[in-house]
């Protein structure tokens, strides 16, 4: 089982490192285009979006697979989980590549509309804000990194982390982060701020209002003890085990760091 799952994620991972490199030879190749050129090769950059997109899914559902194969190994069979560590490291850092690449072909496009509309109208309109990449802008890769935050207090700061360090410590204008703050958030969270528009001065109440909101130690501390009655194993299996461990040692860890004293934690 393991085999196949190794050989097919391998199979899904090459064919996407070579859209990955066509897109990247086409990205260097569009930066030097002129705005006609641009407008002409449309359908050139929708293609291959497509293409990048389709052999992205493909390799995270080749991906998903080998995990769930993985999940029938012996642990104490070391030379396999180590095939595995290893493949699950190299097709998650191919599916990454991908994903840069396809978002800068996305922003690419964008510049293509903005393009189209300076002609339409004889003046250049602030294109419409998205999650895509500002092509002109190097950017470390946030897709995949970012979790979405939907309320649960006991999530905040792990988002928080992330965010700020991925958008929130940019350059960028504070629309571009507002709008990339609001693609991250869901649920609670979302409709408490979704009375802001996407403006500069709104970023920072916007934040603001979340951290207020979310960023109580305390009420941290008490969800994180409220969570350890719901965990449990559905069997005794070893992996089911493994997974309980895990989800405990999350919870300690997100405690310690709050301040609580876990050397003699008992569990109910």
């Amino acid at each position: 089982m393991l085999k196949s799952g190794l050989s097919w994620s391998t199979r899904t991972k090459n064919a996407l490192l070579r859209e990955c490199d066509e897109a990247e030879k086409l990205i260097t190749e569009i930066a030097k285009f002129t705005p006609e050129q641009i407008l002409e090769n449309d359908d050139c950059l929708f293609t291959k979006i497509n293409e990048m997109t389709s052999s992205i899914k493909a390799t995270e559902s080749a991906l998903e697979k080998l995990a769930m194969t993985a999940e029938g190994l012996d642990p104490d069979n070391d030379i396999e989980q180590s095939k595995f560590e290893e493949q699950a490291d190299k097709v998650n850092d191919v599916i990454l590549r991908g994903v840069q690449a396809r978002d800068k072909l996305m922003a690419q496009r964008e510049r293509r509309l903005l393009i189209r509309n300076s002609q339409h109208d004889g003046r250049v309109q602030s294109p419409r804000v998205s999650v895509s990449e500002n092509a002109s802008t190097p950017r470390r890769i946030r897709h995949l990194k970012i979790p979405k935050f939907s309320g649960d207090r006991w999530q905040w700061q792990n988002f928080w982390t992330i965010f700020e360090e991925l958008i929130d410590k940019t350059e960028d204008s504070a629309i571009l982060k507002f709008n990339e703050l609001k693609n991250h958030l869901d649920g609670e969270a979302m409709e408490l701020i979704e009375k802001y528009l996407v403006t500069e001065d709104n970023y920072a109440l916007a934040i603001n209002l979340l951290k207020e909101r979310y960023d109580d130690s305390e009420a941290t501390i008490a969800e994180l003890n409220d969570r350890f009655k719901f965990v449990k194993a559905t069997n005794t299996s070893i992996s089911e085990q493994r997974k309980l461990w895990d989800k405990i040692h999350i919870l300690l860890q997100q405690l310690d760091t709050l301040g609580e004293n876990i050397d003699h934690y008992m569990f109910v």
